[in-house]
C-alpha cells in the first residue's frame, strides 16, 4: 500500500497524515490515519466501500418505480453492517 504522505503542524505537535486505500471484495476499501508516532493514531477512518456504493443509488433511481428499488439495492450487494458506522 502506497498512501499519500503529508505531515501536519499544530499544538505544538507534528502530525503525519496518510490516506491509503486497497481494493476489496466490494469495491475501494480507504483508510486516513492522523498521528504524531506515538502508540495510538490520533485519528483514524476507515471508508467502507458500502457506503460508497450505496450512495450511487440516487443517480440509479431516477425516473423508476419505487418497487425498483429492492432490486437494484440487491444488485449493488450492500453490507448494511459497514454503512451504519
Amino acid at each position: 500500500m502506497d498512501g499519500l504522505e503529508t505531515e501536519i503542524t499544530a499544538k505544538d505537535r507534528e502530525f503525519r497524515n496518510i490516506n491509503d486505500s486497497v481494493e476489496a471484495s466490494k469495491g475501494e476499501l480507504a483508510f486516513y490515519i492522523l498521528s504524531d508516532g506515538g502508540v495510538s493514531p490520533y485519528r483514524c477512518k476507515i471508508r467502507s466501500p458500502s457506503l460508497i456504493n450505496l450512495t450511487v443509488t440516487e443517480h440509479l433511481l431516477v425516473g423508476w418505480k419505487l418497487a425498483d428499488m429492492i432490486v437494484t439495492l440487491g444488485s449493488l450487494d450492500i453490507n448494511m453492517g459497514e454503512v451504519d458506522r
